[in-house]
This record gives C-alpha cells, sequence and structure tokens, in this order.
C-alpha cells in the first residue's frame, strides 16, 4: 500500500513531501518514545505519534521510514515543517487518536512491525 493510499482511506492531511506519497509502505508502528521508534522501526514503516518537534524527522530520515503521521491535531512546529520539506519526509495529521489511527491501519491490512 503506498501513502496516497492510506492520506485518502484514512483522510489525512498531507503536510510536507507530498511528491514521496507514491512510497510504499512496508508497515506500522506507535510510540511517542524516539528511542522506541529507533529500536524498533524499519525501514519503509509509516510512523504514528503525537510528538511535533524537530527530532521526528531526525529519526524518519535515520531509519528511513516512509513518512510520519501525527495524531490529535496538534500543532506542527514550523522547525519541524520546515526540516521536513528539506529531508524531504512525509508528514501527514489527523484529528483521530494514535490508538484510532492504528486501528484503521491495521484493519486496512498494514502490519505492524512484529507481525510483518
Amino acid at each position: 500500500m503506498t501513502l496516497q493510499e492510506i492520506a485518502d482511506q484514512l483522510s489525512l492531511t498531507v503536510r510536507t513531501a507530498p511528491h514521496r506519497l507514491t512510497s510504499r509502505v512496508k508497515g506500522g508502528y506507535a510510540s511517542d518514545m524516539l528511542s522506541h521508534v529507533m529500536a524498533k522501526a524499519h525501514a519503509g514503516d509509516l510512523w504514528i505519534t503525537i510528538q511535533t518537534h524537530p527530532n521526528i524527522v531526525d529519526i524518519a530520515v535515520l531509519l528511513d521510514l516512509a513518512g510520519i503521521i501525527i495524531t490529535e491535531d496538534k500543532p506542527l512546529d514550523p522547525a519541524t515543517i520546515e526540516k521536513a520539506h528539506s529531508e524531504q519526509v512525509p508528514i501527514l495529521t489527523t484529528a483521530k487518536t494514535t490508538f484510532t489511527t492504528a486501528g484503521e491501519l491495521f484493519r486496512q491490512g498494514l502490519p505492524g512491525v512484529d507481525e510483518g
């Protein structure tokens, strides 16, 4: 499944790197702890979080993640948006909770990192 398909199915708002929506997503991981994401997520995964500071972009680049979904309509730090544009990291947003977002992705057939 591609980021574009996920954005369409979940009615996500694309905030950065729209040209990367054709990227294939291999799995998903939900966590607000950066150290957990670094230990568990894999290249091609989609990360779901409420974190909005610029460090999330660094993690996405380090792990070569497909993108980041920010939940609960958390306002993005302008520095995060700027960094995501610069690094070409797709950030998508939703008003839904992390739990609901993860459940919808799982229902669409996207495996978690432990199921893949």
